[in-house]
């Protein structure tokens, strides 16, 4: 990931009407950082000044933070160190209760924003802020990796499935992503299809779970209408590329906390491919798996991840059903999550260890997992980036209909701008002597003819925060040479998550190692270009039909399939939390603006 964590420990919920909890880091914080020389000439000591933040309004009594600083040579910029929030209630003697947060003067949102690292007193009462304020907050600009939400974590989880004893009778379904899958296998030095297997097997029998489904439907799904995406803007409103994919929930908070107005416009509007699968269960699968209808809130929906963003993305209202009072996506486990669960010695506990376990007689449904014919192979979308494929799909749709050229099963010809820079990389579509190609070019877009030298589409992936810093700069000086940018937070992308499994070795490049090990168990899978692909698209067309009740990139597919953001930062600027209400108001008001007419797909 392209920054250490903010995180926030212990931390319960708000009342459901608080709408944004402002910076908690007052403007600029005062910090004395003394280093008197000793006789023999070495630093002394450090003499540190403990200040007050207030979390204002409501009628209690005040609550003050008190913050530790600490700082030192290792920590710049993004760099932070953990921040633990911490309250004393203004009185010891009366029970903890966090009032609401009223407007405060706002910090710099800007890149070089530090992070203290706060301590508590040990005394203290435990802060309560729930996920949707932190959304709402423009003071974290991190992509927050390690923020712990009591509803998303294990300890939620665990009492909501059976024996749980909260609403066990809820039909717990659960999706599991492929980087988490590599993850595993390569922890255990097992294949692939023997981690699905296996997790099929504990989370049914364990953990209560009706279905265990994997991540590759619902990227296809997301696939095609970013695919759809993509032309429409070509054709009817440049003005909004390049398209930034918004699969990143940390990339989408920078954006919306920091770069507002100037890059929402360019984020791709489709659903990442958690919350489409989050829509498909509650909407459409529950009932296939249980026989009949069941309504979103008796759903009780597991996401297995690998990044801790994928919490923040669960929790946001857009994917809030406000009729059944319910989310997409109840509840984000990380893949290091699955993991403890697995080994800490408990009820949960995989006896003789996950390796070991026993599940030979576990046949994956093909309605549920991506498997070839035969079932004994998984099968992965066309993705040599291991983050979800956006860029090639996009790149080959495009390629076919904007050009004509036909780019099916031939291998995008990569480059590197950078020659170390291997996070960063680069593909453009060149114009055919033909000029039958040509003509297809220009056709819709007599106002853009391409000259020879100019490539007629140029994608890049950019990876990290470094080059998406880069990437931002060029987009603000009208400078970004690309179309569309597959973009994802952390280095060597969702392989490399925060919520994966790490290694023992804290050694750079043993870390590295072990992220290239982990996308090499994903290469190996085969891709639906060469297994699997032919059923799939047969599901999509069936799924597409039964729940969305038209075809990809329709109005009806928009509406369930599409999202909005929001520019948090300029809602921030106001000191009234009603205009931040106000603010997302309008934000939920803005329509796609490009032509939703449908598009006949070659299925």
């Amino acid at each position: 990931m392209y920054s250490s964590a903010v995180k926030l420990a212990d931390i319960s919920d708000l009342a459901p009407s608080q709408s944004c909890v402002k910076p908690l880091i007052d403007a600029v914080k005062k910090q004395k950082k003394r280093r008197q020389p000793t006789a023999g000439g070495v630093a002394g000591g450090n003499e540190e000044e403990e200040e007050e933040v207030k979390l204002q309004e409501n009628k209690g009594g005040a609550v003050r933070i008190s913050m530790e600083m600490d700082l030192d040579a290792s920590t710049v910029g993004f760099d932070a160190s953990a921040v633990a929030l911490k309250a004393a209630s203004a009185s010891a003697a009366t029970p903890f209760n966090l009032p609401a947060v009223q407007s405060s003067s706002t910090a710099s949102s800007s890149s070089s924003l530090f992070f203290p690292q706060m301590k508590a007193d040990k005394q203290s009462a435990t802060a309560m802020v729930s996920l949707n304020d932190c959304l709402a907050c423009s003071g974290c600009v991190t992509s927050a990796e390690t923020v712990l939400i009591t509803q998303q974590t294990v300890d939620e989880l665990l009492s909501n499935v059976a024996g749980g004893g909260k609403d066990s009778d809820k039909v717990v379904i659960c999706t599991v992503s492929f980087q988490t899958v590599a993850s595993i296998a390569v922890k255990y030095a097992l294949s692939p299809l023997q981690v699905a297997k296996r997790l099929v097997k504990y989370l049914t029998t364990q953990l209560g779970a009706a279905c265990v489904l994997d991540s590759a439907f619902a990227q296809h799904v997301s696939l095609r209408e970013s695919q759809i995406e993509f032309v429409r803007r070509w054709r009817e409103q440049k003005s909004s590329l390049p398209i930034l994919t918004s699969e990143c929930p940390g990339w989408v908070c920078y954006v919306e906390k920091t770069q507002g107005a100037r890059v929402l416009p360019h984020l791709s509007r489709v659903r990442s491919a958690q919350q489409v699968s989050g829509a498909f269960v509650k909407r459409h699968l529950a009932r296939t798996v249980v026989g009949k209808p069941v309504a979103p809130d008796r759903v009780y929906h597991v996401s297995i991840m690998p990044c801790f963003d994928k919490k923040l993305e669960g929790s946001r209202d857009d994917f809030f059903d406000s009729d059944y009072k319910t989310r997409d996506v109840d509840c984000v486990i990380t893949t290091d999550e699955l993991v403890h669960l697995l080994e800490d010695e408990g009820p949960y506990q995989v006896k003789g260890g996950f390796a070991e376990l026993e599940a030979d007689d576990v046949q994956l449904d093909a309605r549920f997992w991506n498997v070839s014919s035969d079932g004994q192979q998984l099968v992965r979308v066309v993705d040599t980036g291991g983050s979800g494929g956006y860029l090639e799909a996009v790149y080959r749709y495009a390629a076919k209909e904007l050009f004509g050229i036909d780019l099916q099963g031939a291998a995008l010809e990569y480059t590197r701008p950078g020659r170390r820079n291997r996070d960063l990389l680069e593909v453009q579509l060149k114009a055919p002597s033909s000029s039958a190609a040509s003509a297809a070019a220009n056709d819709g877009n007599d106002t853009n003819k391409k000259s020879k030298s100019k490539p007629l589409l140029r994608f890049a992936r950019a990876y990290g925060f470094r080059n998406i810093q880069n990437i931002v700069r060029k987009m603000k000086q009208g400078k970004c040479p690309y179309d569309y940018v597959e973009i994802m937070a952390c280095p060597s992308g969702c392989m490399n998550g925060g919520g994966q499994i790490r290694s023992d070795d804290a050694r750079v490049m043993a870390r590295r190692a072990l992220v290239d090990s982990v996308q090499q168990a994903y290469l190996s899978l085969p891709s639906d270009s060469s297994a699997g692909g032919a059923s799939q698209l047969a599901s999509i067309r069936a799924v597409y039909s039964d729940w969305i009740g038209d075809v990809p990139g329709s109005d009806a597919a928009v509406r369930e399939l599409h999202t909005q953001f929001h520019d948090v930062a300029a809602a921030s600027d106001s000191d009234d939390p009603q205009d931040v209400v106000e603010q997302k108001k309008e934000d939920a008001d803005v329509a796609v603006t490009a032509d939703t007419k449908p598009i006949t797909l070659a299925w």
